[in-house]
This record gives structure tokens, sequence and C-alpha cells, in this order.
């Protein structure tokens, strides 16, 4: 969405909920002005309106700021004494909240809400699909709501990637690859209109003042002190943009992460890939994982990030999605991939090493730093893919791939950059997670008594990509 600055006074954009089962985050956005939003009626008095307007601004300001309770009481003093048109859009925000912060039920309900004041509204259907099928399994009820809001809204194409999701989930894999499809070609056409009707900016030459850490040349290092805490940033290639920072988590904030998602995980889902794959082939994808909300200590990590990434706070807390946390067994690989799409713009990822791992298990990127020679030709993310596929399926030992492999590290963070500054997708930023092996020594030992078996984790942080917000927050920091 092309934002003005004048969004931070005026406007909220309501938070992405999420599925369980993406690589990508499934979103619709809702304005609300903070204007005029009370009901017109005889009996609105001066008084009532002035209340419904102060209490809107102090909800919208701590959406804004991360006061996300205070937001919701807030939002519920208010919602009374609004239009229904309104009303839907507050009840998806405080579901919107309520899901990050891991309360189902309670999303449930204002999803519903949302969707009981304004029948009409295509984002109160998409939203209450997305919770329906992410967090109660409830299919065949999402794809009801996701045929409604797609009826009221024929050019959403989330609407129909959500569809495709939920296909694959519950193995229509026809249908599923349908849907791709059609929304692929709706966001293409938008992209076609939009590089038509908008005119160049200078944007990217703001952003690239501003972000220091995209101007790293390869083996720079960079330091950054952080409450007392030193570290230190190394480029480890140009491009694609890739900077590692060792000791980003404490071991303690490694162990709170994994503890967190024990119960929680479910084998993971590729959106959009599998489709006609052979069923007796090797998975693409063979881990698990879960979301988890924010608490204290991932406030505290994503404080950390934003000061290195020289992101304002105010950027990640609506455009950064839930921490996803990933476990891999024995064997345990995602071959090669890109994290970003015509569907979801991922900016940067914020890749985190939770355990060490002796033997295997690296993050492959096939075209860093030592492999410039081989990007001859990519002019497209399945070139890139193609080829990397070709040359993983070739070699037998996975230390005698070419291009950048970063080890993992309890602590670690790798940075790596999905879109360059103007906003172009990299297609040279695809990479693969490498498989789990337990052929040395000491890992065959370890697994024979039990004390230390086979896994890799990770967890990662996606940040979308909306130029005009970025620029409207550092410009209101």
């Amino acid at each position: 969405s092309m934002l003005s600055l004048q969004w931070l006074w005026s406007i909220l954009f309501l938070n992405s909920i999420t599925l369980s089962f993406r690589p990508y985050i499934c979103c619709q956005k809702s304005n609300l002005s903070s204007r005029y939003a009370f009901a017109d009626s005889a009996d609105s008095n001066a008084m009532q309106k002035d209340f419904v307007q102060q209490t809107l601004n102090r909800a919208l300001t701590s959406h804004r700021s991360g006061d996300l309770n205070d937001a919701v009481k807030a939002y519920e003093e208010v919602i009374p004494y609004v239009s229904d048109s309104v009303k839907a859009s507050l009840h998806g925000n405080v579901g919107a909240i309520l899901n990050s912060q891991g309360s189902n039920e309670k999303a449930m309900f204002h999803f519903q809400s949302a969707v009981e004041s304004d029948t009409k509204s295509s984002s109160a259907h998409f939203n209450l699909a997305v919770i329906l099928t992410s967090k109660f399994e409830l299919h065949k009820k999402a794809l009801k709501h996701c045929l409604i809001a797609l009826r009221l809204d024929p050019s959403n194409y989330k609407v129909l990637h959500l569809m495709g999701n939920i296909y694959q989930n519950i193995g229509r894999n026809e249908e599923a690859e349908k849907c791709f499809s059609s929304a692929d070609k709706l966001v293409r056409e938008n992209e076609d209109n939009k590089s038509q009707n908008i005119e160049s900016d200078n944007s990217g030459e703001i952003l690239h003042e501003k972000l220091i850490i995209m101007k790293m040349k390869e083996d720079e290092v960079l330091s950054f002190t952080i409450e007392g805490e030193t570290y230190y940033l190394k480029c480890l290639s140009q491009k694609p943009l890739i900077v590692v920072v060792d000791n980003f988590l404490l071991p303690q904030e490694c162990q709170h992460i994994m503890s967190a998602v024990q119960d929680s995980l479910t084998q993971s889902f590729v959106t959009g890939g599998g489709i006609g794959e052979d069923a007796n082939a090797e998975p693409y994808r063979s881990s698990y994982n879960a979301w988890l909300p924010q608490d204290s200590t991932l406030s505290t990590i994503k404080t950390r990030l934003s000061a290195l990434l020289g992101i304002p706070m105010s950027y990640l807390v609506q455009k950064s999605e839930d921490l996803q946390v990933v476990k891999y067994e024995n064997g345990g690989q995602f071959k090669v991939h890109h994290d970003s799409s015509s569907f979801q713009k991922r900016f940067v990822t914020a890749l985190l090493y939770l355990n060490d791992v002796s033997n295997g298990g690296e993050t492959w990127f096939p075209f860093a730093a030592a492999n410039r020679d081989s990007t001859e030709g990519i002019v497209s993310t399945e070139d890139a893919i193609s080829r990397s596929l070709l040359e993983f399926n070739s070699k037998k030992a996975h230390n005698t791939l070419s291009g950048l492999k970063v080890a993992p590290r309890q602590g670690r963070m790798a940075l790596f950059f999905n879109h360059n500054i103007s906003g172009d997708l990299d297609p040279l930023a695809v990479h693969a997670g490498l498989p789990l092996s337990s052929n040395s020594c000491d890992n065959i030992a370890d697994n024979l008594n039990g004390s230390n078996p086979l896994e890799k984790w990770i967890a990662n942080y996606w940040i979308e990509l909306d130029l005009p917000f970025l620029l409207s927050c550092y410009n209101n920091e």
C-alpha cells in the first residue's frame, strides 16, 4: 500500500494475522480513519463525539507504539459508539492483536463479530477464514468465507492464495494449483498497473542513506554497542547481501525459544510447493515448525534487531511476522527456495541459530560471494532455483557445493536481504537448509547413547517491504 506521512496521525493499517502452515504470511489490511468514526445519530452529542475521537486516537497511538493491551482496552471502549462498518474494522484490529498474543478463542470472537458487524466487508471474511483454517483447522468453513470475500472483492489475490493453502492442506492439489496460478496472475497485473501509474521517487536513495548495513562491502566488519554489549557484523557477501552476527542471542534466549514451542511443533508445510511431485521423491522440506507470539524475551530480541538493522521499532511492530521456530532431525533439510514472492514481499530475513550442529545443517547460498561467475544468465528466482538444484542433486558430498555455507552456531544470526534497495526481488538470495548428517564419529556415538540426539533448531523473523511506510517511520522518529 502506498501510504502518506499523514498515516501516523489518521490511518491504522490492520496488522496481519498469520497462517500456521505458511512460509508466507497471508494478510489482509484494512484502513480506518480516526476522524468521523462515530455513528451519525441525533443522540450523538458533542461530548460523546469527543470521547469517541479521543479514545480512538488513543487506540491507534497505542497500537502503533506496541502497547497492545492498552490498544485492546481502548478499542473495546469505543466499539459500542461507532458505525457498523467501523465496528468491523475495530473488531478486526482487536482480533489481530489477540491472535498475535496467542489468545485464539478471543481472537475468533472478534473476527466473527467483524463479519456480523459488516457482512459486506471482504477483509472481515478473509481474516475470519485465516483463523478458522490456521488455528482451528475448520477448513470447510474457512473456504466458505474465502468465497464470500472473493465475491465481494474479486481483485483480492490474497484470498486466492489462502484458498490455495487450504486446498493444498486438505489434499486437493489440482484446485490449489489453480488458485495459486490465478493469484499470481492478479499480482502481476497489479504490479504492471502500478509501474504505469506511479512516478519514480527517491525513496531508494533515502533508505540507502538510512540503512548503513546495506552499504557494507564484502569482509567489512561493523560494531554496534547496545545496552553495554558490543555486536560485530561481518559482511560475507555483497550480492546477495549477507551479514552474520555471532552471539546475537544469549544461550538462555535460545533455550527460551526452543522450550516455548516444544508442545506446538507440527510438520512444516510449503505453500505452493510440492504440487505434482513424485510421492516417492525425497521431501522438499522435512522439518517441524511453530509460530511464537510476542513475549518479553522476544520484545528484547526484536529491539536489539531494530538497533542493528537501523530500522525503527515502530516499523518492526507493524511489518514483521511472528517468530517462526523450526526443528530439523537427522536427514532434515529444506531444499533451495526464496523467502520472498509476489504475494508477500519479505525485505529481509533474520535467521537465528538456536543450537550448535557439528555435521551438516548449514545454510547454503549458491550464488553468494565466491560463486559470482555462476550468476550469468539468471534473470528470475525460478532460474536461480533450477540451476541450484542441478548442482545440489549432482554432488553427493555437500561440502563440495559452490557458493557460501553458514554453519549453525548457537546465538548466531544471519541477515540476508531478499530485495535490493529499490524494492526489486533479488533472485540470487535463494538458499537452502542442507541436510543434517550423523556420519561423524562423535554424532554416531552420541546418538547411540542418547546423550545428544541430532537436531538443528533455528528461528527467523521476516520483515515486510513497505518503502513508503518505512520512510514515514524514519520521519517520525
